[in-house]
């Protein structure tokens, strides 16, 4: 049984920096940017205040619920481990395992650190992309690895 998780559940501690110094709200600028909008029409395709994205921009992360990781990834066009961590080497990602992977980790992982919860995720994506469920026992079994 795949683990659905409480939709609302918060993504803590994903501003991660990636190898090029980016991180969660660099990357979302960037590509906002990239994409002619400004902060306000993002927020309001997001369904976010401006004040929220610009927050997030600059860094404080701790009240983006996956849900909202979702939104924005859909409105930017990238999949969410783009913005996680700059979706290296991800290419074609399916945003609802993505998500269902994120939301996993923070249910069942909530106190480890970002690099930790970065990785746990990736492998909970690639196990549900590889057609098996995510059930409790697999997810410790995974998080060993």
């Amino acid at each position: 049984m795949r683990n659905s998780g409480k939709e609302g559940s918060n993504v803590r501690d994903i501003n991660i920096t990636n190898k090029d110094g980016d991180n969660f709200g660099s990357r979302i600028k960037k590509i906002r940017e990239e994409k002619g909008l400004n902060k306000a029409e993002l927020a309001r395709l997001v369904s976010v205040t401006r004040a929220s994205l610009s927050k997030w921009e600059k860094g404080d992360v701790s009240d983006v619920s996956a849900t909202t990781l979702a939104r924005i990834a859909d409105q930017l066009g990238v999949d969410m481990r783009t913005l996680l961590d700059g979706g290296v080497g991800r290419a074609g990602c399916d945003l609802t395992l993505m998500r269902e992977a994120i939301i996993a980790v923070e249910n069942n992982f909530p106190d480890r650190k970002a690099e930790d919860k970065a990785k746990l995720g990736s492998r909970f994506y690639d196990w549900l992309a590889s057609g098996k469920d995510l059930d409790e026992p697999t997810m410790g079994i995974l998080a060993r690895m």
